[in-house]
């Protein structure tokens, strides 16, 4: 059986959606919970956690490591650790944002008591706004 060896000391990250999964995870931000460095004008803020999850169950720097690692996340996803599932719903969450970026909006047009949802700009939606 695989010994865990676990640190007492802190463990950072610069990763800030990593920083959520950890948290997400149990694990505890320490004091302070992140640092702030402006140098030359970029601001570089790295987020400071305790070495496992408050129950024991994960080292800190063992998810870190499996953050990085796409053959785990392969293996670990179709189990359903936490760790593969918060990392899919970062990546969907920014997949579905790019993806409506581009979208012409649907407007309300009000006429009298009725309503019409059409696309913005589109000839429907100019005639109502003409009438």
């Amino acid at each position: 059986m695989e010994e865990r060896i676990v640190q007492s000391r802190p463990v950072y990250t610069k990763n800030t959606q990593l920083a959520g999964a950890l948290s997400a995870l149990g694990v505890s931000f320490l004091s302070p919970q992140y640092t702030k460095i402006v140098d030359n004008g970029k601001e570089i803020i790295t987020w400071v956690f305790a070495p496992k999850s408050d129950c024991g169950k994960y080292l800190t720097k063992e998810l870190i490591d499996h953050w990085y690692d796409d053959e785990w996340y392969a293996i670990n996803y179709p189990k359903g650790h936490p760790l593969a599932l918060i990392q899919t719903a970062l990546s969907a969450k920014e997949y579905l944002v790019d993806k409506i970026k581009g979208v012409k909006p649907y407007c309300k047009v009000t006429k009298g008591k009725k309503n019409w949802y059409v696309a913005e700009d589109s000839n429907v939606h100019k005639r109502l706004k003409r009438s």
